[in-house]
């Protein structure tokens, strides 16, 4: 029988176990995971099952399971259950003054298409296009400005 403050835990981080078994399945398995480290297969999937209070991964199976398999959504979706969001980080290959440059002129490209989105704004709502335009600069110069910011702590 399962321990039900386990299946409540479970129950409240639902999406996380989800996705971690979604993508698991994806990416190898579980049970992949499990021969790797050694562990019992059927009782490490257990682990990351939200419907089953029986067992829960500890925080080390928990990291396990997401870098071995390079789950990325759930690190997004941990990342939000405390207000915050993961990028992707950016390797740059090139001196701080020239990323500055790359960022500098990409934002300018980020205003051109934010203000064409503004002027276009009679109705109230951005088309697909307009999102897609956005959400895709945006996608590309998050991870540059934290190269900034990281190029300027040290």
């Amino acid at each position: 029988m399962s321990n039900p403050k386990t299946l409540d835990g479970k129950a409240r981080h639902r999406d996380v176990f989800g996705l971690i078994q979604m993508q698991a399945r994806e990416k190898g398995g579980l049970s992949e995971v499990a021969r790797q480290l050694g562990k019992d297969e059927r009782t490490f999937a257990t682990k990351f099952n939200p419907n089953n209070g029986d067992h829960q991964p500890t925080a080390i199976e928990l990291l396990d399971v997401i870098e071995l398999l390079g789950l990325d959504f759930a690190v997004n979706a941990i990342a939000l259950k405390v207000g915050r969001i993961a990028v992707e980080q950016a390797t740059v290959e090139i001196s701080p003054r020239e990323l500055v440059e790359h960022v500098r002129l990409m934002m300018a490209q980020f205003g051109l298409t934010i203000h064409t989105s503004a002027s276009s704004l009679a109705d109230q709502r951005l088309d697909s296009e307009e999102r897609k335009t956005i959400a895709q600069q945006l996608d590309s110069l998050i991870p540059l400005l934290i190269a900034v910011r990281e190029a300027a702590r040290t």
